[in-house]
């Protein structure tokens, strides 16, 4: 099983990430940010993606994942990786600069107040059409619910995005790694 698993990973970073991130709306040449980059299971494919034109600020405040984020950018030569420590802070304290941004998994983790301030952050720093892609795991039904958020269906969410000045675009449904293993999962995309 582990072998499996090894290889389903080796596989997302090697190539089938690249993928997921072009069939999701990245471009060559884009401005990415990605808050709450964890170990960098996502940062890796988006850099691939955006290729060495384009740049990804990869935002994360746990000091352990943090670390796990800068031996993964080294070994996967993320050149055109940034990464930004959060300090626990909402605030990212860009302006209007980025063509797509992201939150996997990471939702749950915040209070309906702190999301609010958290969505409208990613508004502000997204340009004009930009795209805003969420993982709403752990919501209603999903295995780990808790807390608000674990009591949210899945339009609920999607209106809780929308009151802070989205317009709904799609839904991208993919094969993605989530807890070590791979499931299709849903996610919501946005524009500004």
């Amino acid at each position: 099983m582990a072998d499996k698993k090894d290889e389903n990973f080796r596989s997302w970073y090697l190539n089938d990430g690249r993928k997921f991130c072009l069939k999701a709306g990245i471009k060559p040449g884009a401005r990415i940010f990605e808050f709450g980059a964890g170990p960098g299971t996502y940062t890796v494919p988006l850099s691939q993606a955006a290729g060495n034109k384009g740049i990804v600020y990869a935002a994360e405040c746990d000091k352990d994942k943090l670390k796990e984020l800068k031996e993964k950018i080294e070994t996967y030569r993320s050149e055109n990786v940034r990464i930004y420590d959060t300090k626990g802070k909402i605030d990212a304290g860009f302006g209007e600069e980025f063509d797509f941004a992201l939150i996997y998994d990471v939702a749950h983790y915040f209070g309906a107040d702190d999301r609010k301030k958290l969505y409208s952050m990613i508004y502000g720093i997204l340009k004009k059409g930009g795209v805003f892609s969420l993982f709403p795991k752990h919501r209603l039904n999903d295995p780990g619910a808790s807390g608000d958020f674990g009591k949210m269906g899945w339009l609920q969410v999607k209106k809780e995005v929308l009151d802070r000045g989205f317009k709904y675009h799609k839904t991208v449904v993919s094969r993605i790694p989530h807890a070590g293993n791979f499931k299709n999962e849903r996610l919501m995309h946005f524009i500004k």
